[in-house]
């Protein structure tokens, strides 16, 4: 097809663009480059951030500095003839409790990851009444020897 300016410009079809115009390449994605924000040629690009991913409650409950709660909750969902009205509720809905600067927090526990959580939770309560114990016993060991200190002070040759 021939146009005023005298040049012939191809149709539009599938593979060109309008006008004759090549369509560019089709990007293939970062995951295809194995990179989070990574573009076409595999190079990470500066001014996007790196998609962050949220870790799951039990990661949360293994690598928080304090040992989370794992709460239950029942809730009434607000239909007019649900059952939940006259009392009983749905649930129990199973969540991870802790204070985080100030706020409380909450993160959802899947019904298939409850059990995992709950065993990191009850190894970590382990852990720190060991830990506990562990203080209370290294203090009265010191406090011991403060006590033999000042009776060899007082007394040095008995």
């Amino acid at each position: 097809m021939t146009f005023p300016d005298g040049l012939a410009h191809a149709e539009n079809r599938p593979e060109t663009g309008q006008a004759g115009i090549p369509h560019p390449e089709p990007s293939r994605g970062a995951a295809e480059y194995g990179k989070p924000g990574a573009d076409a040629t595999g190079v990470q690009m500066d001014c996007l951030p790196a998609p962050t991913r949220r870790p799951s409650a039990r990661e949360i409950a293994e690598t928080f500095h304090k040992t989370p709660a794992l709460v239950a909750y029942r809730v009434r969902c607000g239909k007019a003839n649900c059952r939940c009205r006259q009392g009983e509720l749905h649930g129990p809905y199973w969540f991870l409790r802790w204070r985080e600067g100030g706020r409380q927090r909450r993160r959802y526990v899947k019904v298939d990851e409850l059990a995992a959580v709950r065993a990191v939770i009850e190894r970590r309560h382990a852990e720190e009444r060991a830990d506990r114990l562990a203080r209370v016993r290294a203090l009265a060991m010191l406090r011991g020897w403060n006590r033999w200190l000042t009776e060899l002070e007082h007394d040095p040759y008995p």
